[in-house]
């Protein structure tokens, strides 16, 4: 199920895993944070214990936020906690890895693709590396220069004098 306002966006997903008593369902809610970017707020999962009957767990921390109209895609793997609602206890893991979504979208979604510009997440961002490796040159070629400079100038002082 998939409810969309201007305020937020909510995606359910629901399933029964094999031997579970109840279905098991989490739901992203997806919250416009500031004028034009939104981010995904909160994560609520209803889960069944063999036994203990439901539970429910849930993260009330934004996990990411991005610019309307830009998915946001996280191709590395990342793990949230969710907290117990029941214990208070934080004892439940949601790992993603090749994330991607989008919320208040407004175009046609009939052909189930992701189309315009992305938002990729911290742990997918690779720093360059070309900076360090200039600084480093730079500071090879002032040493040996400084190297060459100490050399000149202690021959120089040598020459006018004699030894005795």
């Amino acid at each position: 199920m998939n409810s969309t306002n201007r305020e937020y966006n909510l995606l359910n997903l629901c399933w029964k895993p094999n031997g579970s008593e109840g279905n098991w369902n989490i739901s992203f809610n997806f919250s416009e944070t500031y004028p034009g970017y939104y981010g995904l707020t909160s994560v609520y999962l209803l889960y069944w214990l063999d036994k203990l009957g439901p539970h429910n767990a849930s993260t009330d921390k934004s996990l990411f936020s991005c610019a309307i109209g830009t998915s946001f895609v996280c191709l590395s793997e990342q793990t949230y906690e969710l907290k117990d609602k029941l214990s208070n206890s934080t004892n439940i893991r949601l790992t993603f890895s090749e994330f991607q979504v989008e919320a208040f979208r407004n175009n046609d979604i009939s052909n189930n693709t992701f189309t315009g510009p992305t938002s990729s997440c911290a742990a997918d961002y690779v720093p360059t590396k070309v900076i360090p490796i200039v600084v480093g040159v730079l500071l090879v070629v002032m040493i040996a220069a400084a190297l060459i400079a100490f050399i000149i100038s202690s021959r120089r002082r040598q020459i006018g004098y004699e030894e005795i």
